[in-house]
């Protein structure tokens, strides 16, 4: 699953029983993540060079924390104008303008590629 928030971008995969891998391009926002939610996980550097280069590992308790904490923090009108008035991930911004076109064109029956 990937999660687009205003603390960061992250995929989250299960990767065994019980064993779910949040996993980020940016070690900054797994550690926003974790100054979210309070979890006391370490943040580590696995796969060097690959696409999601940092993760944590959780257990169900901490991805039931994680996805209730961030549904928690839904606290303004606009998506894409909190991430711009948000320092470490207005950078961010132009790659989400570009994937709200191309769902806008999507949902449009367009034929990406």
């Amino acid at each position: 699953m990937w999660l687009f928030t205003v603390h960061g971008f992250y995929s989250i995969v299960q990767k065994g029983p019980g064993e779910w891998h949040v996993r980020a391009r940016e070690k900054r926002d797994l550690e926003n993540l974790k100054k979210l939610t309070g979890l006391r996980i370490k943040v580590q550097e696995s796969y060097p060079g690959s696409d999601y280069p940092w993760r944590m590992l959780v257990g169900k308790r901490g991805k039931e924390i994680i996805f209730k904490d961030l549904g928690d923090d839904i606290e303004y009108g606009n998506f894409k104008g909190e991430v711009g008035r948000r320092p470490d991930q207005a950078g961010k911004l132009p790659a989400y303008h570009e994937i709200w076109a191309i769902m806008a064109l999507h949902a449009r029956g367009a034929v990406i590629r």
